[in-house]
């Protein structure tokens, strides 16, 4: 979206492969034409080739760019004989929690990438992932997300703001998860390590926002209640004011069993918030030193992690938030992340122009 805000010399089109695109809107404003294949389940994909071909050859493409699995696999199917880019934002830590199609779909794209003119990594460790179970090494790129520093950054008021809506003391220390809710998210994970740490610390808040993230999520309440923590952890389901809510945290956990680059973690550090994570995908490199990361399934680590942020001095962790800003903003601003895949884009589409 932002590449076609920034460029009118691309006439861009999403093809969404199931109905109600949720970005819909926010792509059109941008001036790009959204249409759906209409499917109402991604298994039924290869039964929608002949209308994907028929969509795809209507809009004469001179590049088609799939989007993750399913999405690659739709590219790879559509009939143009434009150069294919795939993209991959996922990485292979917890390989048994995705599903038995998931899985076979994502062996399946390897034999799928070798024929793309470039596969697009987020993280240096999802492409090594993806190599090891046979993807090609000769037509890999890595291309990290980035973060609209504008949209996220630091508010004076946010603290205050979302302690009087949530009532809780400003004295007390407030930690947060932004992810949907799924076994790979660890949320579960993460209330065990926080009952532990608020067993020493007893003041300690902790807010979960995502979708799946509410009341209505058996599994996440019936834990809490048995854990005891009905007072200290506060469930905002789906959100999209992300950038209101992060700057009004202490800190952001994500205690994850598989990223590849946690975008999440780059959108905190821009609101100058100091993160702990678990060491999965790029985390730790995102991270570099301004905040702790921990092993990826040892509930003591976190819970450690957890109390010796929250026993930090305050303004150690204002200023390790700062620190975090800068390097996103040197890093991984969304304007990089722009003109790496504006160059991708312009130097395929020369090589089929060429006389």
């Amino acid at each position: 979206t932002a590449l076609a805000r920034k460029n009118e010399g691309y006439r861009h089109v999403i093809l969404s492969l199931e109905p109600g695109n949720s970005f819909a809107k926010e792509h059109q404003e941008a001036g790009i034409k959204v249409v759906s294949l209409g499917m109402t389940s991604l298994l039924g994909l290869p039964w929608y080739y002949p209308r994907l071909r028929t969509m795809v050859n209507s809009l004469s493409p001179s590049l088609i760019h799939g989007w993750m699995y399913h999405g690659n696999m739709a590219a790879h199917h559509a009939g143009a004989t434009c150069p294919r880019v795939f993209s991959i934002h996922n990485a292979l830590d917890a390989w048994k929690h995705e599903k038995w199609t998931t899985r076979q779909i994502i062996r399946m794209g390897a034999s799928m990438a070798r024929q793309a003119r470039t596969v697009v990594y987020c993280s240096n460790i999802s492409k090594t992932q993806h190599e090891a179970i046979g993807y090609p090494t000769t037509n890999a790129v890595i291309i990290p997300n980035g973060v609209d520093v504008n949209r996220f950054k630091p508010d004076p008021s946010a603290r205050n703001n979302l302690r009087k809506t949530l009532n809780i003391p400003p004295e007390n220390m407030l930690f947060g998860q932004v992810a949907r809710y799924h076994p790979i998210k660890n949320q579960i994970g993460l209330l065990q390590a926080f009952s532990m740490a608020t067993e020493v610390i007893p003041n300690m808040h902790l807010l979960l926002a995502g979708e799946g993230c509410d009341a209505s999520n058996t599994l996440l309440t019936n834990q809490i209640r048995t854990l005891g923590l009905q007072n200290k952890v506060h469930l905002l389901g789906a959100r999209s004011d992300v950038e209101e809510i992060l700057p009004g945290l202490d800190a952001l956990v994500s205690p994850s069993l598989s990223e590849a680059f946690p975008v999440v973690l780059a959108e905190a550090m821009a609101c100058e918030l100091p993160c702990i994570a678990t060491n999965v995908g790029d985390s730790a490199y995102i991270i570099d030193d301004t905040g702790m990361v921990v092993n990826t399934t040892d509930t003591g680590a976190m819970a450690q992690a957890l109390l010796e942020m929250a026993r930090s001095p305050e303004k150690e962790r204002l200023n390790a938030g700062k620190k975090a800003r800068l390097s996103i903003v040197e890093r991984f601003e969304i304007k990089n992340t722009i003109n790496r895949y504006e160059s991708l884009y312009t130097t395929l589409i020369q090589l089929i122009v060429k006389p």
